[in-house]
């Protein structure tokens, strides 16, 4: 059986948005004090890694929408407020469901420039590869909010039941609730 790139594509970005949507909601029910308290980790807070999250997800989807930024080097805060964020990420999410559900096969290998500074020189990635590198990031940091979330008053939601059949009823009414049933494994050709 040759493996549907695209589709596999579709499942991983599906578990994406709905671990961002999970784990944005049980930080929610933190108060300030815990959500925004200094912690140790790349961005110095749950609030500071998940901004990471939503403006690396900004950046990629600039690049690959052709408008490659040049790294900035500032991993400081962007968005100042929980509202903003949650704003924000769900903004992201939806674009970048628009840009993956835009796309056939055949846009999969096209090469798109990420980067071109005297530091790393011309960067050109196929769009797969790029894709898979935000994905993973987004788990890697995702990852990072779960063990800081895991030092709080609020235990950490289960965030690995996206993708296989087995979990199907413990994700159907977030997966509804996105529209994202024909991105789930059963909808791969």
């Amino acid at each position: 059986m040759a493996i549907n790139v695209l589709g596999l594509l579709h499942v991983q970005a599906a578990n994406h948005f709905l671990a961002n949507q999970r784990l944005m909601q049980a930080c929610l029910r933190l108060d300030d004090s815990e959500y925004f308290a200094a912690r140790p980790s790349f961005f110095g807070s749950i609030h500071g890694t998940f901004d990471h999250i939503v403006t690396t997800d900004q950046r990629y989807l600039s690049r690959l929408g052709g408008t490659p930024l040049p790294p900035t080097g500032d991993d400081g805060v962007t968005y100042g407020t929980r509202d903003a964020l949650i704003k924000t990420q769900r903004e992201t999410d939806d674009a970048m469901r628009a840009y993956i559900g835009g796309l056939s096969d055949d846009d999969l290998e096209q090469e798109i420039l990420l980067h071109e500074t005297q530091r790393w020189g011309r960067v050109v990635e196929p769009i797969w590869a790029i894709l898979q590198h935000v994905l993973a990031h987004g788990t890697h940091h995702r990852g990072q909010i779960h063990d800081m979330l895991s030092q709080t008053s609020i235990a950490p939601p289960q965030l690995d039941e996206f993708i296989l059949r087995m979990d199907r009823e413990s994700r159907m009414a977030e997966v509804d609730a996105q529209n994202l049933s024909g991105w789930m494994i059963d909808a791969i050709n």
